[in-house]
């Protein structure tokens, strides 16, 4: 039987990682959406990662002995999970530099993570999105990219045997 993926892990501090080491940014020009942090008013860029959602795809359950021989119910589900990577800045460079984004997620770096720990991304994002239009007034350049992963859930749980069960036995006498 093979090892179930580590689920120990957020996908999101992986992409961070890369997008912070591929990019040289800064531990405050990058972080998770909507962690009340505002953009500041330099210019350069900022970068935020969110989850979008997810949709499962496959399931599975099944029963078996663990290494140590207990019977155990071990369960799987195979999720499509959506992330969106957002760029702003108050000068051009969410546009200047967006590319960069796809080489950080196309990167060695980025290979490794997802093997070290088992999922898969996307290499190529539908679309770059303008969505400057959106912050209205206060005029920030801004772009939206959009991966799909593919990752594996599992969960191990100890069962009793028929036989085991901790029901004390009832005496019944037919008179």
């Amino acid at each position: 039987m093979s090892e179930p993926a580590p689920t120990d892990y957020k996908i999101i501090d992986v992409i961070i990682d890369v997008l912070t080491f591929h990019m040289d940014l800064s531990e405050d020009q990058i972080w998770i959406y909507n962690q009340k942090r505002k953009i500041p008013d330099a210019p350069g860029l900022f970068i935020e990662v969110a989850f979008v959602g997810s949709r499962p795809f496959g399931s599975n359950i099944f029963c078996d002995d663990d290494e140590v021989g207990n019977f155990c119910e071990f369960q799987a589900v195979n999720v499509q999970e959506a992330y969106k990577i957002i760029l702003y800045s108050r000068d051009e460079s969410a546009f200047s530099r967006s590319h960069e984004v796809l080489f950080a997620m196309n990167s060695n770096a980025m290979q490794q993570a997802c093997e070290k720990n088992h999922f898969h991304i996307g290499r190529i994002p539908p679309s770059f999105i303008d969505t400057s239009a959106v912050e209205a007034s206060a005029r920030l350049f801004r772009q939206d990219l959009d991966f799909q992963t593919l990752r594996h859930y599992t969960k191990k749980r100890v069962i009793d045997y028929f036989d085991q069960f901790n029901i004390p036995p009832d005496l019944h006498v037919n008179q």
